[in-house]
């Protein structure tokens, strides 16, 4: 493989001969290595909750590929049975930085399990620092949608979502943050 060809071709390596990379631009190569049936067919695999669908899921969390965000989003749209249940919850396995345009709508979904999915989604992308920058994020506004619905079990979960956007504490192990966060859940 031609691996300079290959950065020049993803953005990786300028036209000046410096190079740059990040995680998203890994991923993403990644994703192009791996192939698009490949990525689609293990989407499918998951969804439809088929044998094979457990390795397929490692390999698509690890890749955090756009192409199975977004393949497993358009499946949630159209599905009218369980298999968007596991669409969503592929979404928020891969936490891929696209899939915050769709928190709202899961937030909005008719069926519980799939709202609170909503929920996780968003936590998993506050605490995914690597691949998503909060900052850049309207997340207030999710977390007043979530406020305002009349489903509980969306509405108690804003708390433990605040206490991500809190700056980390000085270890990673802080017993206290992750005890607070856990009782907010309703974990703990």
């Amino acid at each position: 493989m031609d691996w300079a060809a290959f950065a020049e071709r993803m953005g990786s390596l300028r036209s000046d001969g410096s190079e740059h990379c990040n995680s998203l631009l890994a991923y993403a190569a990644l994703e192009q290595l791996v192939g698009d049936d490949a990525i689609d067919t293990a989407v499918d695999q998951i969804v439809d909750n088929a044998p094979g669908r457990l390795l397929a899921t490692y390999a698509l969390v690890r890749l955090v590929s756009l192409r199975a965000s977004e393949r497993a989003y358009r499946i949630y749209q159209e599905a009218t049975d369980n298999r968007a249940y596991w669409a969503v919850w592929l979404i928020v396995e891969m936490h891929h930085p696209r899939a915050f345009a769709w928190v709202s709508q899961i937030l909005t979904d008719p069926e519980i399990a799939i709202a609170v999915l909503g929920m996780d989604l968003l936590d998993a992308l506050l605490s995914s620092p690597e691949v998503v920058e909060v900052e850049s994020l309207d997340v207030e506004s999710i977390l007043a949608q979530a406020e305002r619905d009349p489903r509980q079990e969306l509405s108690k979960r804003v708390k433990s979502s605040r206490i991500l956007l809190q700056p980390e504490p000085d270890s990673q192990r802080d017993v206290t943050y992750l005890a607070e966060y856990l009782k907010a859940r309703g974990d703990g």
